[in-house]
């Protein structure tokens, strides 16, 4: 028996209100569909995001910095094995309030086709402070120092903005001398201290 039928098993044994559990949970939670629209939320995820962000695209509520991240965590749950995912994200909400997101994500089946994506997301507000640090990034800029975060090579992250390598290089000594720091792992540090990156740096 799989764990699937097993689960479904003991549910319908004890006659257990699952929607009701997950509705009462503490942690926003919701179910986002395979095109990537929030189909349902839990009363924890719409006291965040408000009443009316059921039926809208998921991907609308993710920093822009962070979207092309998620839609690919999404893409690989949907479309790959089907495997739980694990990632971070800065969520926006429709009243300009920002939160650090620590998102699971499983696959929600019908039979072996994957239909959408059943998560759950810890959320920390992003301090205030944080949000208009002192030194000033352009957008290209902060997209280089947030790869150079996640421990990307220069040739990578090259390759993940399509932009040549050279064109990298020039916007890695820039974040170098504007955050007064001798090396890659220096700036990187700085930048955390300054919140203009919101994790401890590590390779995704």
């Amino acid at each position: 028996m799989s764990r699937a039928a097993g689960l479904r098993r003991t549910l319908v044994e004890l006659d257990a209100d699952v929607k009701g559990a997950l509705e009462e949970l503490t942690l926003p939670a919701g179910i986002v569909d395979a095109p990537g629209v929030l189909r349902w939320a839990n009363g924890a995820a719409r006291e965040v995001l408000g009443d009316d962000v059921v039926g809208q695209s998921f991907f609308r509520l993710i920093d822009p910095l962070d979207v092309r991240a998620v839609r690919e965590d999404h893409a690989r749950i949907v479309h790959g094995p089907g495997q739980a995912r694990d990632s971070t994200a800065t969520l926006l909400t429709p009243d300009g309030r920002r939160f650090r997101a620590e998102l699971s994500g499983a696959s929600l089946k019908n039979g072996e086709h994957v239909v959408g994506v059943f998560g759950i997301a810890r959320l920390r507000p992003v301090e205030a402070e944080r949000e208009q640090p002192a030194v000033r990034l352009t957008p290209r800029q902060a997209q280089v120092l947030r790869l150079l975060a996640c421990g990307r090579s220069t040739v990578e992250i090259a390759a993940e903005l399509g932009i040549a390598v050279e064109t990298t290089r020039n916007h890695i000594r820039r974040l170098l001398h504007q955050l007064d720091s001798h090396s890659r792992i220096e700036a990187v540090v700085r930048a955390y201290a300054l919140g203009l990156v919101d994790e401890p740096p590590s390779r995704a």
